[in-house]
């Protein structure tokens, strides 16, 4: 871990004078509810389902003013804390220490995929859901695998875990709203690492249960408040605006079947990166590229499903990476491909690609590259 931190800090060594940019701008500079700490309501109403980064760059305006080295700082420690996170929860998923998870974490922090997260100050929205939500995951294998000499210790120290991770995934939720697929991950890490033998029990299972329940509560919550700042309200009203065109829903989910498949060509080959893609859109499934891009999906989950129980490791990395997708795949954002949405599920494309490897490397005797 430590090889990690440092790497991490020498890669993104020149990033604390990049200045304010964009979005920057309206959420930080001119965003006069972070300019007092102590007026926490002030910071509530400002956006409420993004409470927690708004949070935090008011404790950076109250440690350095509007310093933006302090900030990209704290996004660095973020991206590093995310980082070492990925680390733990391969390891836990593997219960034990392996290169996997070394590798993992390594690629995930210096990917060039992430400078839009780490450099551009307001993405902290995506890194502390993306580190919440890892963390929920975590504390939720903790509680499962607690193991004690001591009955009454045993029981307590499971109670103590999953409590955490309720608290971990109410930060992951009041962070940034891709955090809301949190339950489908969950019921996916039951199912591969807790039990793997799928039963009813699986969602009927208590715990699963609330989690999904507090999810639901939430999302409901924030389609019946006036005035919620969400992307769910784009979903709500069925188009999203770019510039002065409205895109259908329907043209929306369409075109992100093209843009998943280039979201995993530059995981794979992270050339000609762009802030702002001018993106064809899609209005109809029945184009050449399009139909590509679903042949390739449907590969991938067939070979998560043939996996399953060969290698539940690349099965679940294939599965959390399109399932960490849903969310902005599905709602529309002002932008129909934005490489910061990569963040999260480029976890479990790495899980995937990396336990491949291994995978082949042990079956075929080779030594492969990851």
């Amino acid at each position: 871990p430590l090889i990690i931190v440092f790497i991490t800090l020498l890669v993104y060594c020149r990033s604390y004078s990049v200045p304010f940019v964009l979005d920057d701008r309206r959420n930080i500079v001119q965003n006069q509810s972070i300019f007092k700490i102590t007026n926490i309501k002030s910071i509530w109403n400002f956006r409420p389902t993004r409470f927690i980064p708004q949070f935090t760059f008011a404790l950076n305006y109250k440690v350095s003013g509007l310093n933006s080295a302090s900030f990209h700082l704290t996004n660095v420690i973020i991206h590093i804390l995310t980082s070492l996170s990925a680390w733990w929860l391969v390891n836990l998923l593997l219960k034990r220490k392996s290169y996997i998870s070394f590798i993992v974490a390594l690629v995930f922090a210096i990917h060039p995929i992430q400078t839009e997260v780490v450099l551009y100050t307001y993405q902290r929205v995506a890194s502390l859901a993306a580190l919440f939500y890892l963390l929920t995951i975590i504390f939720y294998l903790m509680s499962e695998h607690v193991k004690s000499s001591i009955k009454q210790l045993d029981k307590f120290e499971s109670v103590f875990f999953y409590v955490l991770s309720l608290f971990t995934m109410l930060l992951a939720y009041f962070s940034k709203e891709n955090a809301y697929s949190l339950p489908l991950v969950l019921l996916l890490t039951k199912m591969y690492f807790v039990e793997p033998t799928f039963t009813l029990k699986h969602i009927f299972n208590k715990k699963i249960i609330l989690y999904f329940s507090i999810t639901m509560f939430i999302v409901l919550w924030i389609f019946v408040t006036p005035g919620m700042l969400s992307p769910l309200y784009g979903f709500a009203k069925g188009f999203v605006p770019r510039g002065k065109t409205d895109i259908s829903h329907v043209d929306y989910v369409f075109t992100q079947v093209n843009v998943v498949r280039t979201y995993i060509r530059l995981l794979l080959f992270p050339i000609n990166q762009n802030f702002d893609y001018e993106y064809p859109l899609v209005r109809s499934l029945q184009n050449i590229p399009t139909v590509l891009s679903l042949i390739i999906h449907v590969v991938l989950l067939i070979i998560s499903f043939i996996l399953r129980k060969r290698n539940r490791l690349i099965s679940f990395g294939i599965l959390f990476f399109y399932t960490t997708l849903i969310i902005e795949s599905l709602i529309p954002l002002d932008d129909v491909i934005k490489e910061y949405v990569l963040y999260l599920p480029s976890i479990g494309f790495l899980i995937a690609c990396s336990a491949t490897g291994f995978w082949l490397s042990e079956k075929g005797g080779s030594h492969i590259l990851i």
